[in-house]
């Protein structure tokens, strides 16, 4: 019957959350401003208020951004908000709590085709180009996208693969048609070349093979890459694929 207590376990229960992480956090930095725990019916709105304060400006808190702390607290209301659907408040104090949800365009960054012929250019082995290359040239999230890929999924001759999105899976889009833009075509086809498929691993196989544990740090092998390529590291970097490609 307290407020991290109560959070902890809702977020034990979401067996169906894909990245339950991120509420994890939220409770963490909201535990670190209580500095204990809370009734759950102790909680006030200024308490929210203060502890979004906390975690933008204070010397002491995390410097999140406003973008960041206000999904911490969008995070939080929703928890809350089962609780008072459960009848355990009177009322959800993270509601009505001003929170700026505008993106950090501070962070956005193009990478050019020079840019990413160099990073290409970097990448330890042909499994690695082709990651690379389905986030910059095909547009693909990842891991998530990537790593779902099968051969099977790619449509040579009319130049288009199939893409499986479990981001976009819940609106009803857990598909989507992408156009084999040469870039692409040819990373695949030199990785193709080296794995064979359909003869010497199965049609329907997984492009990504040796990076698909979970031990598999993809964002700080693609930093080393990056720094391999004399390129200075840039935030998000599988974003900044994708976003990219999408400007493009």
């Amino acid at each position: 019957r307290t407020v991290l207590a109560y959070m902890r376990a809702y977020i034990k229960s979401r067996v169906d959350w894909k990245k339950p992480e991120n509420h994890r956090q939220a409770v963490d930095h909201l535990e670190r401003f209580l500095k204990r725990d809370s009734p759950l019916n102790g909680l006030t709105k200024g308490d929210v208020e203060r502890w979004q304060r906390w975690m933008i400006s204070d010397p002491k808190g995390p410097g999140l951004s406003s973008n960041t702390a206000g999904q911490n607290i969008k995070r939080c209301r929703q928890m809350m908000r089962q609780a008072l659907d459960d009848k355990l408040i009177e009322s959800n104090p993270f509601v009505d709590v001003k929170i700026d949800l505008r993106s950090d365009k501070s962070k956005n960054r193009f990478i050019g085709a020079e840019d990413a012929v160099k990073i290409l250019d970097s990448c330890p082995d042909q499994e690695w180009r082709v990651i690379v290359a389905l986030g910059r040239f095909g547009g693909l999230r990842c891991p998530s996208e990537v790593l779902r890929l099968r051969w099977s999924d790619l449509d040579w001759e009319s130049n288009r693969f199939k893409v499986t999105s479990p981001k976009t899976e819940r609106y009803g889009k857990g598909e989507r048609t992408v156009p084999l833009f040469p870039e692409l075509a040819e990373e695949l086809r030199d990785l193709a070349e080296l794995v064979q498929p359909g003869l010497d691993c199965p049609s329907n196989a997984f492009v990504i093979q040796r990076y698909r544990s979970g031990a598999s740090n993809l964002r700080t092998t693609f930093n080393k890459i990056v720094e391999r390529a004399k390129i200075p590291t840039f935030p998000k970097p599988f974003m900044a694929l994708r976003a990219s490609r999408r400007t493009e």
